[in-house]
């Protein structure tokens, strides 16, 4: 049986960069922008990857999806407790990106999608914090970022970052 770290590093032997496009995004603020502060937000992130292997272009795509939720925290409540909001939701951001890759080997799926949860993420996410900070602040939610990627959140879990 294969590793994970054997499947990657195949992938990494015989992929080069091409590209990093914005797929799509989308975003909502639900409030007005000053009753959106970092003391009442916590931000949920989660991560989902995808994949499509061109065999006959030699092309991965690797699709990386970022949703980033601003909720409202448990100070927020307990300093705003008449402030009623659909599930505490107070902002959201949903971002797609494509890396695209030339490959010189055929690969499997498990490869593929190792290879995408892992490298195309840590690719890909200077561009996505860029694009969702970038996006908050034309939102006018300020002191509100995405955190630095850690490597233990590579995983495609959820991670969760309260807003300090």
């Amino acid at each position: 049986m294969v590793s994970e770290t054997e499947m990657i590093k195949k992938v990494i032997d015989h992929a080069v960069l091409k590209s990093i496009h914005l797929k799509s995004s989308t975003s909502n603020i639900v409030l007005p922008p000053n009753f959106v502060t970092p003391d009442l937000s916590k931000v949920e992130i989660d991560y989902k990857f995808s994949h499509v292997f061109e065999r006959e272009a030699k092309l991965l795509f690797s699709f990386v999806a970022i949703e980033v939720i601003g909720i409202l925290s448990a100070e927020g409540k307990a300093n705003n407790p008449n402030m009623i909001i659909d599930n505490d939701k107070l902002f959201s951001c949903h971002s797609v990106f494509v890396a695209t890759y030339s490959v010189n080997a055929d690969l499997n799926g498990d490869e593929c999608e190792a290879f995408t949860k892992t490298n195309a993420l840590f690719n890909v996410y200077p561009y996505l914090r860029e694009h969702v900070n970038s996006e908050f602040t034309k939102m006018g939610l300020l002191g509100i970022y995405l955190p630095l990627l850690k490597p233990t959140k590579t995983n495609g879990e959820a991670a969760s970052q309260e807003m300090k």
